[in-house]
């Protein structure tokens, strides 16, 4: 039974990486033609809008112009509330792949049409053999962590799907809901991953869809490390905060407090101001579930 996806792209001032990534998915309707390609710009300040228009009307996609910035979390909502396809591809506009990745993952949804969602198997680009991604497990003290159990390559089920690529299922999300915007960006495809197996849903990682990751060139050009390190410390709080109570909320929050003042005191003795400003206010913020924007400058 063939089934329709909806690939959706998210741009921030990358639109030349953005286009590259259509023109690889515009390949792939070789292989597998029934799919949508949805593209956003989340406030880009470039010449994103201009640019990404053009191409979609050339193309006749669809294209969504968010007005500000609402982060990868409500960016990404904004294309799915409107996505047409049975399944909602979330990729990462700083991904290259060969053109049957979309017919493999439509196999994969075929395969596995109860799963809430399923992630392909992630190289790092700049060295193609090495993976970055092969199914993922989350720690008892909410580490997130790649799972290296599937030797014999093989569909298996996971713990959580990085947002890089992450393919929902569209009646998963009558279920859990879209990614929760509080967290902005970071770890909001942990936190949607968590909440689809409270429901009883299956997380798969399929093997023979593959891609490669250029890796966080939107975050790493656009904002400081302090960005990097308010969100990621902040959301991982937002995390426990939402998953653990009793002792073992107590336990959590001193582990990961414990290491955050450490990583304070080291940025300070470095003269990583900036820095240390990140793991303060991310843990000032985390720890009262406060979703405030901050180092968006």
């Amino acid at each position: 039974m063939i089934v329709m996806l909806s690939v959706i792209l998210l741009n921030y001032n990358q639109p030349d990486m953005t286009i590259d990534c259509i023109e690889y998915l515009l390949k792939n309707k070789t292989y597998y033609k029934d799919f949508e390609i949805i593209v956003i710009d989340n406030g880009s300040k470039d010449d994103s809008v201009v640019k990404l228009t053009n191409i979609a009307n050339k193309y006749n996609l669809c294209f969504i112009n968010n007005k500000e910035n609402l982060g990868f979390a409500e960016g990404n909502n904004a294309g799915m509330r409107v996505a047409r396809g049975e399944w909602i591809l979330l990729l990462n506009n700083d991904t290259v792949f060969k053109e049957g990745f979309i017919l493999k993952m439509a196999e994969a949804a075929m395969d596995n049409p109860d799963a809430a969602a399923i992630g392909p198997k992630i190289y790092y680009y700049d060295v193609p053999s090495k993976v970055w991604y092969s199914g993922g497990k989350i720690t008892k003290y909410y580490n997130f962590i790649d799972d290296t159990s599937n030797e014999n390559e093989h569909y298996k089920q996971v713990e959580w799907i990085t947002g890089c690529a992450l393919m929902i299922n569209k009646k998963a999300l009558e279920k859990v809901g879209l990614l929760d915007k509080d967290f902005f960006m970071y770890n909001e495809d942990v936190d949607w991953c968590i909440r689809a197996r409270k429901a009883g849903l299956n997380l798969i990682y399929t093997p023979f869809a593959e891609i490669w990751h250029i890796g966080s060139k939107t975050t790493t050009e656009n904002f400081k490390k302090s960005f990097q390190i308010y969100y990621g410390y902040r959301n991982k709080l937002f995390i426990i905060m939402k998953n653990s109570n009793g002792f073992e909320y107590i336990n959590l929050i001193f582990v990961t407090l414990s290491g955050i003042c450490l990583r304070i005191i080291e940025s300070v003795m470095k003269g990583n101001f900036d820095s240390a400003k990140g793991y303060w206010f991310a843990m000032i913020d985390g720890l009262r579930y406060k979703p405030k924007k901050r180092f968006l400058q």
